[in-house]
């Protein structure tokens, strides 16, 4: 942590306490780097400059509704309810500042019985608003955090000089869906469905290793459930909570029945082989049917992707499934969107996108429009598409998968088809 020292500058304390200082930070559209220094810091008193554009000060309201959750002891102030400014107009911002940022700042220091020293976050804002805060407020400190970095640099000023100060201790990482929280009004995290016990991490790791080596009981069965699943949605005889069907003779090997037996552990009220009668989920299926179709279908490999994070040691609490931003919008093409996994991981976040397999008459367009639709609506992030090897083997028969790969890596999507791949587009390989 940080607290003042006698020479005016911010030295790393072990103290979770508010620190007595007022910290100045610009709102911009992405707030992550202030509110992870916020965290990190505890300011006493933080003073949030926002301009009059509306979509800053509706982001304002989301980044105080966060930090008064994560920091009850900081007083939050806000200058600009008082009297606005343009971002982009030096004078009137010149004007903003000694009409009301400077009376804010100079009320604060007359309540307090500290001396609080003044820091200013630079980080975001437009150059205008950075250009006006440097030369008009009397800074004892500035602090700048690098998009690729997860410290503060910081600038102090001693004795009239501006000196750097080096870098802080790293910063404390937000938690990924209170990171949603700053770029959606509204946030939920889907139900995992079944839940990642041991035995189900070993199930999926065993389909992945089967469906990687072609092995031909899985392929068989996989190919059926999905013709029942997906292509025959519109069979209304399919379209019940649970179905009891004949297993197609091609499908009535050793093979298949053990695959078959393995995938019961999940529920084998829902999933179960009695001679050659399957009794599995239909395509109305309710709670644990539900759940053991969506696992089936392709959580395995959300699961999975879980626990090799894990295994890689990114910690539970820097990861988050099936978060949905603006739920109650999503009957709107520009409203829900769904997370499959979200990370945020040393001041870096990442969507990670989920395809088990290439979805029946889904063209890899549509794909590659899915995670553009994304865009911002989790922060700056960096997206990653996570395949399983049935999807990465489809493409290949169809001479696509190095056009895919090429058009996702134009967009700034990293491809992933293996445990390793993965690692590596999150910096951990």
């Amino acid at each position: 942590m940080l607290e003042p020292s006698p020479h005016g500058e911010l030295q790393d304390v072990m103290n979770n306490s508010p620190r007595p200082f007022i910290y100045v930070c610009v709102v911009s559209e992405f707030n992550l780097p202030e509110y992870e220094a916020c965290l990190t810091l505890c300011p006493q008193h933080l003073v949030l400059v926002v301009s009059s554009f509306p979509k800053l000060r509706k982001a304002s309201e989301r980044l105080v509704n966060v930090l008064r959750e994560d920091l009850p002891n900081t007083t939050i102030h806000r200058p600009d309810e008082q009297q606005q400014f343009d971002g982009e107009n030096i004078l009137e911002l010149q004007n903003w500042i000694a009409e009301a940022l400077r009376p804010c700042v100079d009320a604060i220091k007359a309540g307090s019985e500290d001396d609080l020293t003044l820091v200013f976050n630079a980080t975001g804002g437009t150059k205008a608003i950075g250009m006006g805060l440097l030369t008009r407020m009397p800074w004892d400190e500035i602090h700048y955090k690098g998009f690729s970095g997860n410290e503060l640099q910081r600038l102090a000023l001693i004795n009239n000089e501006w000196v750097s100060r080096g870098k802080s201790r790293p910063m404390k990482t937000a938690a990924p869906l209170d990171i949603a929280r700053l770029y959606a009004d509204k946030v939920e995290q889907q139900s995992i469905g079944l839940e990642g016990q041991k035995q189900h991490t070993e199930l999926a790791l065993q389909l992945w290793q089967a469906l990687d080596e072609q092995e031909t009981g899985i392929e068989s069965l996989f190919g059926w459930l999905d013709e029942l699943w997906s292509q025959g949605r519109d069979n209304p005889d399919y379209n019940k909570n649970q179905l009891t069907l004949t297993l197609p003779e091609a499908l009535q090997t050793p093979q298949v029945a053990a695959w078959i037996e393995r995938l019961s552990s999940l529920d084998n009220s829902s999933f179960d082989l009695d001679g050659q009668q399957l009794s599995l989920p239909g395509n109305n299926p309710r709670k644990a049917r539900k759940a053991v179709r969506k696992w089936i279908s392709g959580d395995w490999l959300e699961q999975l992707t879980h626990h090799w994070l894990l295994q890689a040691g990114v910690l539970a609490e820097e990861m988050a499934r099936g978060v949905v931003v603006n739920p109650e919008q999503q009957q709107s093409s520009d409203g829900n969107r769904e997370a499959d996994v979200f990370v945020h991981l040393k001041g870096r976040s990442y969507l990670i996108e989920i395809k088990a397999d290439v979805p029946p008459e889904t063209q890899e367009k549509s794909i590659e429009q899915q995670l553009e639709s994304m865009g911002d609506r989790f922060g700056k992030t960096t997206k990653v598409l996570m395949v399983g090897p049935h999807f990465r083997r489809t493409l290949e028969e169809k001479n696509r998968w190095d056009i895919f790969k090429a058009k996702l890596a134009a967009n700034g999507t990293r491809l992933c088809d293996s445990r390793e791949s993965l690692l590596k587009a999150l910096g951990l390989g």
